[in-house]
């Protein structure tokens, strides 16, 4: 997907005046200059998909340093929704770090001249909204319109090498239901939306893998029961092949696993996400 040319172009970035923040003192033109910005209007009385708000988060831990700014605005559709005491327990619950604008008002809903709860707005770096957008499913559409705003303002990003929704760093053999490391050091990628994920591993020679989740030790709250933690640092034992349980949480989210690999002969014959 890519975004529309500037022919299409709709509005400039409005100026924010919501009723309060979250997570941010405020987000002002200073903030945005020479950034592309995702701002996706939700309110938590709707019908909220934790999915969208886990993916949001995962844009914003992974691009925010690359150029992209991420906003939620809250408008609510319910009374008590225009209490920030709530809003700011239910960003809390939802393990929201990104800045949150609460729109009591609709003042900023009628700057953007949203339509939709759940509609995302894509402005690149020249303040320009380029496009909006709704639905469900949409997580792949949202990142490729960000990687694409941003590669167009100079950044050089992409999806990476992908093999059944795994990314994979180094040189991999690719057989008949596997992959292999062939190369003396590899990484791979996962990145999965659900309660949980587990994968299968084996190795010619035992081994400690190195395993994080968006970009941290894996936390003893989601650690599945073959995660080791040791040293501030997390690991799996990998050895004879076996699925290994990863993660498992209480709720559908979208994760990152990163696991370093040393040595050949590493192999990857498959994972399993938990719905």
């Amino acid at each position: 997907m890519c975004c529309p040319k500037p022919r299409y172009v709709k509005d400039k970035f409005p100026e924010l005046k919501p009723t309060a923040w979250i997570n941010a003192k405020a987000v002002g033109p200073t903030d945005i200059k020479n950034k592309v910005v995702l701002v996706y209007f939700f309110s938590f009385g709707d019908e909220l998909s934790e999915t969208t708000l886990s993916h949001l988060s995962y844009l914003h831990k992974k691009m925010k340093g690359k150029g992209l700014v991420v906003i939620g605005v809250h408008a609510p559709s319910l009374e008590k929704e225009k209490d920030v005491a709530f809003v700011k327990a239910q960003v809390k619950n939802y393990g929201i770090e990104f800045p949150v604008a609460i729109d009591n008002t609709h003042d900023v809903w009628k700057a953007f001249r949203n339509q939709f709860y759940g509609q995302f707005h894509f402005v690149d770096v020249n303040g320009t909204v380029r496009h909006t957008r709704s639905g469900e499913d949409i997580a792949e559409e949202v990142e490729l319109a960000v990687i694409h705003l941003l590669n167009e303002s100079g950044k050089r990003l992409d999806l990476g090498p992908e093999i059944d929704g795994v990314c994979l760093e180094g040189d991999w053999y690719v057989g008949d239901g596997y992959v292999e490391l062939e190369s003396s050091s590899g990484r791979i990628d996962l990145r999965y939306i659900g309660e949980g994920v587990d994968l299968v591993l084996s190795s010619p020679k035992a081994k400690k893998l190195e395993v994080t989740i968006d970009g941290e030790p894996v936390s003893s709250s989601i650690a599945g029961r073959d995660v080791i933690q040791e040293g501030g640092k997390s690991y799996l034992v990998v050895g004879k092949e076996k699925s290994h349980q990863v993660a498992r949480e209480k709720r559908k989210v979208m994760r990152e696993v990163e696991m370093k690999v040393r040595g050949k002969g590493l192999r990857l014959m498959g994972f399993c996400v938990m719905e």
